[in-house]
Parts: structure tokens; C-alpha cells; sequence
């Protein structure tokens, strides 16, 4: 008899809708329990603090962005050490402040799902991600 593994849990901070239904659906399986799914930042810092995910991942851009500010709150609230950012377009500035910050990944939206899901179960387990910040498709 196989014994149950532990599904890690995943919220996911998006500003847009239809993207933010896509990442659930390419990643929620029998390893990764979507516990929370928002495209506002501070509803997201809210469901951070009262659902524990095990990995946050965290879009920057968007409609009424405000990332720099949640980060900040994040990290005050000792959360960074969870946190996938997403972008669409690489920025080595950007880049440079959220890992700073503490974030753990920095990876780009079109990485390939199996990639995604092998960076979301490495900060799950307190590591950082090895996958290039570069796409390779969905």
C-alpha cells in the first residue's frame, strides 16, 4: 500500500483573470493543491497570512500593480522565503530587487508547466529554483 504525499499548497497573486485561471489549470495535479487565486495584491498579502501556502507565486505587472509594496510586506511578515515571481519580460533591475528581497525564484510566465512545477516543489522544500529565468514554453 502506497503512502499519501502531501500536496503543496500554492497561492497564486495574478492581475489578470484569464492568465490566472491558466497557471491553475497547468498546475493544480495530485502534487500541487491550489489554496488561493487573487489579481489583487492586498486581498493576496491577506490570503498569504491566513492560508500558509507552502509557495506563493507572485506576478508583478498588471492592472494597479503595486509589487514593490507587497513584497515589502511579505517580507516584514517573513513570507518571501515562499515566493515564485512571475513576469512576462525579463529585467535584470527587477530581477536583482525581488531576489533581494528574498524571493526565491524569478521566472518568466511561458516556462514550460513541468519546469514550473519542479521550481514550485524546490521552494517548497526551502531551495531556490535552478530552472533559467528564460521561457520554453507551456
Amino acid at each position: 500500500m502506497g503512502r499519501a504525499v502531501a500536496q503543496i499548497r500554492l497561492l497564486i497573486i495574478e492581475g489578470h483573470e484569464a492568465v490566472r485561471r491558466a497557471l491553475a489549470a497547468r498546475l493544480a495535479s495530485p502534487e500541487v493543491e491550489i489554496v488561493g487565486s487573487t489579481g489583487d495584491h492586498e486581498d493576496g498579502l491577506r490570503q498569504a497570512l491566513s492560508l500558509h501556502p507552502d509557495v506563493i507565486l507572485l506576478e508583478l505587472k498588471g492592472p494597479n500593480s503595486r509589487w514593490l509594496e507587497l513584497i515589502r510586506r511579505l517580507a516584514e511578515a517573513g513570507l518571501m522565503q515562499r515566493v515564485i515571481v512571475l513576469t512576462s519580460y525579463l529585467d535584470d533591475e527587477e530581477r536583482r530587487l525581488v531576489l533581494e528581497a528574498g524571493a526565491r525564484a524569478y521566472l518568466l510566465k511561458d516556462l514550460h508547466s513541468e519546469h514550473l512545477i519542479e521550481a514550485i516543489r524546490q521552494i517548497s522544500q526551502g531551495a531556490s529554483a535552478a530552472y533559467p529565468a528564460s521561457g520554453d514554453g507551456a
